[in-house]
C-alpha cells in the first residue's frame, strides 16, 4: 500500500493540499504505527509519569492513599490519583472513571517512532531491519554528518555498503516504578542510553530478554543501585500492544494481517530483593481471534480512542476520523513474598464512552467499535486469611462517560467526589474538539474540520485560523474537572480553573513574527549548507496573535484557585496568577498540530497526527515560566521555570543531503516557496528536557516585600548525543537527541532582612554514574563546607564473584575552608565502611569513623591534592548476619554485644539479646541460621531468660499489623491491641490498661 505523507493546508474555500514533498512508504510500515494513543491507565504515566505535576503546566491533582505497606526489604503503596487540565473527549475513561488512575506498581511503555525497533526486515518493511532487528551498528557522528550510505525517500532508513537496508530513528521507552522513573533508548553502537531520571542515571541495569521469532522481546529487566532486580512483561497478560488495522465499513475496525501487533507496554510483573524475597504481580489480560471490531466483539481489553479527520475534493470519503486501539492489561493481584496478597476486582464499566448508539450509516457510527471495558470495583489486603484493608469504589455514568464519586477505604472512611459538569459529555466521535484535543463545544459538522489557511495574498506559505471551528473554549474543556472532593475527617478541597492563556506560540513560518526580542537565537546556522536559511520555516517563538488574533486563550484549564477547609471550619485559600509582567502571559505553547493526507480507497483524507504528549518530545502543550502562588494573608511565592523563551530547540550541528537529485524548482508545486519544501518538516535538536525545570522561588511577604530566594543551576551530566534523521522535500536532515540527565548544578538561598541580605552557596558534582560525589556549601561568611562521597564500586572490589549494588558508600568525609581565599581545607571528620558478601548479598561489616585530635589540612596545589593518610577507628562491627541478610550480632566499639533473632519470615526482630554472642544464643533457643516462620515458644523464650548476664527483651507481632507484645528485660509485659480496620486501640500492661484510643471517622 502506498501512503502519501504531507502538510496539508486548507484554503478558504476548502481543502488545498499542499506535498512537503511526496515521499513513498513502500519499503517502511504504516505512518500509524507512530500514531497509537496510550491506555487511560498508562496515558497517566505517560503524561505525569516524568513530569510533575506542577505550577509549570497549571495541572490540579489529587491523591487518595489505599494502601501502604513496608518491612525491612519492600515499601510502596497504593493510590487513587488524579491529574487533569481539561477534558478530552476522543478518549474512553479508565479503570477508575474520567482522570483517575491507579498509582501502583510500574510500567515500561515506549513511543514507537518510525519503525518498531523489534520488527525485522521481510515483505511488509520492504526488507528494512527494525532499530534493534538485525541493523549494523554505526557511530552516531557518521549519521549526524549523513556520511553512512543511501538514505530512503522519507529518510527512516540508510543502505549500507553491503546492501542491508536499516532503521535510523530509535524508539525511546519511559519507566515508571515504585519510586524511580526515566527514559531510555538505544544508540547507532546499541547501547543503552539512560536518562531523565531522579539522579544516578548510571546505576541502572537495562536487558532485554525473551526474544520471539519476530525479533520482539516480551521481557525487559531493570536492576537498580541497590541491587534490586524488576521484571516487565514476560507473559502475555502483562503485555499491552497496540492494534494494527483500519476502519472498513462503517462499525467495522478491520485487523490488519502479518506480524504480530507490537508491544507498546509491558507491566512491572515482579520485584526481587538481593537477599531472594520477591513481590509478584499478575495480571488480566486475552487476546482476540477475530478478523474485525465491532459492536459485536464483546471484548473489554480493547481501548479505542479517535482522531477526527475530513475529506478533499468533491468526492466526500466515507470515514471522517481513524481509530486508535490499544489491547491493555487488568492488574488483579500483589503478592508479598506469598504472604500478604492485595487482591483488584473488576466488574464491567456499564458504557461505552459513545453517548447513544448511532444508527447505522451515521458517520458517528463508527464509535460503535469501542468495547464496554471494565472498571475498579474493590481491592482487598489479607494476611493468613484475614482481611487488612477493603478499598470501595462508588461510580455514576453520566452520558455515557463513567465518573468517580466516592473511595470508602476500610479504617479511614469515605472521600466523595464532586466535577464541573454544566454540560453534558459528548461522544467519542465528536467533532467539537479544539486544536490540541479538548472539548470546545462548538456543534461542529464533520466536514469542516481542518480550518487551517494559506491565504492566496500570502506566497509565504504561511498557515493563519480560517473558521473558528477548532479554537479553544474552556468553558467546555472544564466540565469533568474535579470541583470538590470531601475527606473522611469531615474536611474538603475544593478546585477553580479558569482558561490556559499563552503569549508566544512555536510555530514554522517563514521568519518568526514576535513583538520583543528573543535571545539566544532559535537558529544557529552551525554547518548549514549554503542557501538554506536556517530561520525559515524552523521552529521558533512567535506571538500567539499570529494564528489566534483575537484571544489569548489556549486549549485546556489550568488551576486558579484552591481552597483547603478543615473539620473544624479553619480554612487556606491559594491563588494563582500566571503573568509574566503586568499585561502578559507566562504561557508558551509547545506545539501546534500538524496535518498529513492519507489515501485510503481512492480517496484522500486529512487527519491530525495524534497530539498526545506521548508523541511530543515537551510532556505538555503549554508551559508557564512565571507563576504566582497567593494566600488568604497576602503573602506570595513567586515560581519561575525554564521554557522555551529561555531554553529553545536549535539546529546547530545539523547537516542535511539530497535524497531526491537534481530537482528544478518547476518540479516544486509551488517554485516561488522553495524553502518551505525544504524546511517545513524538518526537526529541530529538542532542548525539552531543561523545560519546566524551577531556577527561582521568590517569598514574599503580606506586604510584597522579599523575604527569601532559592535559585537553582542545572547542567547535563553527558553533552553527548543520539541522532536520526528525517525528510522534507528532497532532504534528509539529520537531528541531534539529548541523552544526558540535566541535574542539578548549584542552589544559592537569599535570605533578606530589610535592605541586608544573606547569601548561602551550594554545589553540587556528580561521578560518571550519576552519584552525588562533592557537595561544597558557602556561607554568607565565606566559610566553605564540603561533603564527600566515595562509593563501593570506586574504592576496593569486594570478595566474591558477581556483580554488587552501585549506591553503597564506602567512604564519606566533612571538610571546611575558612575563607574563600584560602588554598587549603580541613578535614573535620570521615567515616568508612567496609562490607562483605553474604550469601550473593553485600552487607555492611565494619563502620570506622577518623581519628582526629584536630581537623588535619589539605592543600589544592599541587591539583590534584594528594589526599592525607587518616586513622580510622572501628566504631560498629556487624559480625554475622541470618540467611534472609538480617543482622544478627552487632559489636560496638567497647565491645558491648546485640544479638538479634529475626521471626515471620525475617520482617521483623523477635528478640534482642544483649552480652551474649548470636551463638550462644542460637544455642539456647535451638535455631537454625534462618528466620522462624511466626514468633518464638515460650520454651525458646524461657532459655533465652536463663542466659547468664545477658539482657532480654522479646517481641510478637501480628503482621502487617504492628507489635501485639514486649516482654522486657525485667520479663516486664506490653501489650497492644488492634480494631479489625488495622488500629492501635489499646496498650496494656501487668497492672492493667494504660491508654485506650478510640476513632470517630
Amino acid at each position: 500500500m502506498k501512503h502519501l505523507l504531507q502538510t496539508v493546508l486548507t484554503t478558504l474555500f476548502g481543502i488545498y493540499g499542499h506535498a512537503a514533498f511526496p515521499q513513498s512508504f513502500d519499503n517502511l510500515t504504516d505512518p500509524p504505527l507512530m500514531q497509537y494513543s496510550p491506555t487511560p491507565q498508562t496515558w497517566s504515566f505517560i503524561r505525569y509519569g516524568n513530569t510533575p505535576v506542577n505550577y509549570y503546566t497549571g495541572t490540579a491533582q489529587a491523591d487518595v492513599l489505599l494502601y501502604e505497606y513496608s518491612d525491612p526489604d519492600f515499601q510502596f503503596s497504593l493510590s487513587a490519583g488524579y491529574a487533569s487540565n481539561g477534558f478530552l473527549p476522543q478518549r474512553q475513561t479508565g479503570i477508575l472513571g474520567l482522570n483517575w488512575f491507579l498509582n501502583c506498581g510500574g510500567t515500561i511503555t515506549r513511543e514507537i517512532r518510525g519503525l518498531d525497533d523489534f520488527s525485522p526486515g521481510g515483505s511488509n518493511t520492504g526488507h528494512v531491519n527494525g532499530f534493534l532487528c538485525g541493523t549494523i551498528p554505526y557511530d552516531e557522528s557518521d549519521l549526524m554528518n549523513l556520511s553512512l550510505g543511501h538514505y530512503s525517500t522519507a529518510a527512516q532508513a540508510y543502505t549500507d555498503a553491503s546492501s542491508h537496508e536499516s532503521e535510523v530513528d530509535a524508539d525511546i521507552f519511559h519507566f515508571s516504578f515504585m519510586g524511580h522513573s526515566g527514559t531510555f533508548h538505544y544508540d547507532g553502537a546499541r547501547q543503552v542510553r539512560i536518562y531523565n531520571t531522579q539522579g544516578g542515571h548510571g546505576t541502572y541495569r537495562i536487558e532485554m530478554t525473551g526474544c520471539q521469532s519476530n525479533g520482539e522481546h516480551s521481557t525487559i529487566t531493570i536492576t537498580t543501585g541497590n541491587g534490586y532486580t524488576y521484571v516487565f512483561g514476560g507473559k502475555e497478560s502483562a503485555l499491552e500492544r497496540m492494534v494494527k488495522g483500519s476502519l472498513g465499513s462503517f462499525g467495522n475496525y478491520q485487523l490488519a494481517v502479518g506480524p504480530a501487533n507490537p508491544v507498546v507496554s509491558w507491566m512491572l510483573t515482579s520485584v526481587t530483593a538481593p537477599n531472594g524475597r520477591k513481590i509478584s504481580f499478575t495480571y488480566d489480560g486475552a487476546n482476540h481471534g477475530g478478523t474485525y471490531i465491532n459492536r459485536d466483539t464483546k471484548h473489554p481489553y480493547y481501548v479505542t480512542s479517535f482522531q477526527l479527520g475530513n475529506g478533499t475534493g468533491e468526492q466526500m470519503p466515507i470515514h471522517h476520523r481513524q481509530a486508535s486501539i490499544t489491547r491493555t492489561t487488568y492488574l488483579t493481584g500483589i503478592s508479598v513474598d506469598n504472604a500478604l496478597n492485595i487482591e483488584l476486582t473488576y466488574l464491567p464499566k456499564g458504557c461505552y464512552d459513545i453517548n447513544g448508539t448511532p444508527t447505522p450509516g451515521d458517520r458517528g457510527y463508527d464509535g460503535t467499535i469501542a468495547q464496554e471495558l471494565k472498571k475498579l470495583d474493590r481491592i482487598d489486603v489479607t494476611c493468613n486469611r484475614e482481611t487488612l484493608r477493603t478499598c470501595r469504589f462508588g461510580y455514576k455514568v453520566k452520558n455515557d462517560r463513567l465518573i468517580l464519586k466516592s473511595i470508602d477505604v476500610s479504617g479511614t472512611g469515605t472521600y466523595k467526589m464532586d466535577y464541573y459538569e454544566e454540560y453534558d459529555y459528548p461522544g467519542l466521535t465528536t467533532a467539537d474538539i479544539d486544536f490540541w484535543g479538548y472539548y470546545n463545544g462548538k456543534g461542529n459538522g464533520y466536514d469542516y474540520f481542518c480550518p487551517m489557511v494559506i491565504a492566496n495574498p500570502d506566497r509565504d506559505m504561511n498557515e493563519s485560523i480560517g473558521l473558528p471551528y477548532r479554537n479553544p473554549d474552556w468553558k467546555y474543556s472544564i466540565i469533568g474537572c474535579l470541583r470538590r472532593i470531601e475527606y473522611p475527617t469531615g474536611g474538603f478541597t475544593e478546585f477553580e480553573y479558569e482558561a490556559n492563556r499563552a503569549r508566544y506560540i512555536v510555530l514554522k513560518r517563514n521568519y518568526p513574527k514576535i513583538e520583543d526580542v528573543v535571545t539566544p537565537l532559535p537558529d544557529d546556522p552551525g554547518t548549514e549548507i549554503p542557501g538554506n536559511i536556517p530561520a525559515q520555516y524552523g521552529a521558533a517563538l512567535n506571538d500567539y496573535s499570529t494564528l489566534f488574533r483575537d484571544s489569548d486563550e489556549t486549549g485546556g484549564v489550568r488551576i486558579r484557585k484552591i481552597t483547603d477547609q478543615d473539620v473544624l471550619g479553619s480554612f487556606q485559600t491559594r491563588s494563582y496568577e500566571y503573568m509574566a509582567d503586568a499585561t502578559h502571559s507566562s504561557g508558551i505553547v509547545l506545539h501546534f498540530p500538524r496535518f498529513y493526507g492519507d489515501v485510503r480507497g481512492g480517496y484522500n483524507i486529512i487527519l491530525p497526527l495524534l497530539q498526545y504528549p506521548a508523541n511530543t518530545f515537551d510532556k505538555s502543550h503549554v508551559g508557564y515560566g512565571v507563576v504566582r502562588e497567593i494566600f488568604a494573608d497576602g503573602s506570595s511565592v513567586k515560581y519561575e521555570f525554564n521554557n522555551y523563551k529561555t531554553h529553545p530547540d536549535d539546529y546547530a550541528g545539523q547537516s542535511r543531503i539530497a535524497i531526491i537529485p537534481n530537482l528544478l524548482p518547476k518540479d516544486y508545486p509551488v517554485s516561488s516557496r522553495i524553502d518551505f519544501y525544504d524546511n517545513i518538516l524538518r526537526e529541530p535538536n529538542s532542548h525539552h528536557n531543561q523545560r519546566g525545570k524551577l531556577h527561582t522561588k521568590t517569598m514574599y511577604n503580606a506586604q510584597n516585600e522579599k523575604v527569601r530566594c532559592e535559585k537553582t543551576s542545572y547542567e547535563y551530566h553527558d553533552s553527548g548525543y543520539t541522532a536520526y534523521v528525517v525528510a522534507s522535500g528532497p532532504y534528509a536532515y539529520s537531528v541531534r537527541k539529548p541523552i544526558g540527565d540535566y541535574r542539578v548544578a548549584s542552589r544559592t538561598a537569599i535570605d533578606y532582612f530589610g535592605a541586608d541580605s544573606l547569601y548561602t552557596i551550594t554545589k553540587y558534582n556528580y561521578n560518571k554514574y550519576g552519584q552525588p560525589s562533592l557537595t561544597m556549601r558557602t556561607s554568607a561568611d565565606g566559610h566553605c563546607y564540603f561533603t564527600e562521597i566515595k562509593y563501593l564500586h570506586e574504592t576496593v572490589s569486594v570478595a566474591g564473584s558477581g556483580t554488587y549494588p552501585l549506591d553503597y558508600p564506602a567512604e564519606i568525609a566533612e571538610s571546611s575552608q575558612p575563607a574563600r581565599q584560602s588554598s587549603d581545607h580541613y578535614i573535620t571528620s570521615a567515616a568508612k565502611c567496609e562490607y562483605t558478601r553474604i550469601n550473593n548479598m553485600v552487607k555492611p561489616s565494619v563502620i570506622s569513623k577518623t581519628k582526629l585530635e584536630e581537623p588535619v589540612a589539605v592543600s589544592h596545589s599541587p591539583v590534584p591534592p594528594t589526599p592525607p593518610i587518616l586513622e580510622y577507628v572501628p566504631k560498629i562491627y556487624y559480625d554475622s548476619y541470618d540467611t534472609k541478610g538480617n543482622v544478627t550480632q552487632i559489636r560496638d566499639a567497647e565491645g558491648t554485644l546485640y544479638s538479634y533473632i529475626w521471626g515471620y519470615g525475617g520482617l521483623y526482630p523477635v528478640a534482642k539479646i544483649m552480652n551474649a554472642t548470636y551463638s550462644r544464643v542460637r544455642l539456647a533457643a535451638g535455631l537454625p541460621n534462618t528466620p522462624l516462620s511466626g514468633g518464638l515458644s515460650q520454651q525458646q523464650i524461657d532459655n533465652l531468660y536463663a542466659i547468664e548476664g545477658a539482657y532480654v527483651d522479646i517481641y510478637e507481632y501480628k503482621p502487617h499489623v504492628g507489635l501485639t507484645r514486649h516482654l522486657d528485660p525485667s520479663r516486664k509485659e506490653s501489650r497492644y491491641e488492634y480494631d479489625s480496620h488495622g488500629r492501635l486501640t489499646g496498650v496494656h500492661d501487668g497492672l492493667g490498661t494504660l491508654q485506650t484510643l478510640e476513632y470517630h471517622f
